[in-house]
């Protein structure tokens, strides 16, 4: 057991005389030899009821932003500022418009669904729900679909990779990936098996 820090120089974190009810309340008492007053911080005793609790401190990226490749510079674009089903998902140059902005936001189950600024009622989602190396990545409208709720994987160079509720359990693990590598316009977004080289990697621009 540790003894927690004095607060205010004299009084310590103190548990309630009937710490065993619910919503007991926690207060300041001078310090004193009391168990009370003495606390262990064993993770492993941490109850499963609080775990929900502890996940919720994880970054929340809900917001807008550019998806910009860290291989080519290049940022994810709705191609063509197309405004139909399936239009492919490409790298294209920077050029500010609502076809290359990207709305992050949270579900609550530890997976975003991303959805394009320009036709917000379609997602980034997985061509059919398909499990094959190399499915290229498209808009569709938004139903909730495993290919179609993605979760951030925090690099450590700053950048994020991106892999489908589909590919995770599935057991493909396929991250969002430039095909082949290019680094040039035009070049689609797919899914290929993690090795989480430079066109896997993308960082992820704020729009203000």
């Amino acid at each position: 057991a540790v003894a927690s820090a004095q607060v205010g120089g004299q009084r310590l974190l103190t548990e309630p005389t009937a710490p065993t009810k619910a919503g007991s309340v926690f207060g300041g008492w001078y310090k004193d030899a009391a168990l009370t007053q003495k606390w262990d911080f064993t993770k492993d005793r941490m109850p499963a009821s609080n775990l929900t609790l502890y996940a919720k401190w994880e970054k929340d990226y809900s917001g807008i932003y550019n998806i910009r490749s860290k291989n080519s510079e290049l940022v994810m674009d709705v191609y063509g500022g197309g405004t139909t089903e399936g239009t492919n998902i490409i790298q294209w140059t920077y050029h500010g418009r609502s076809n290359q902005q990207w709305t992050f936001a949270s579900l609550g189950n530890g997976y975003y669904k991303i959805t394009s600024v320009l036709n917000p009622q379609y997602s980034l989602d997985v061509y059919g729900g398909g499990t094959d190396l190399g499915n290229r990545v498209i808009q569709w409208t938004y139903h909730g679909g495993t290919n179609q709720q993605w979760k951030i994987i925090e690099n450590a160079d700053g950048t994020v990779s991106l892999m489908s509720r589909l590919a995770e359990e599935s057991g493909t693990g396929y991250l969002l990936d430039v095909l082949g590598g290019g680094k040039d316009q035009g070049v689609n977004v797919i899914q290929w098996t993690a090795h989480f080289g430079d066109n896997q990697k993308w960082y992820l621009d704020a729009v203000k």
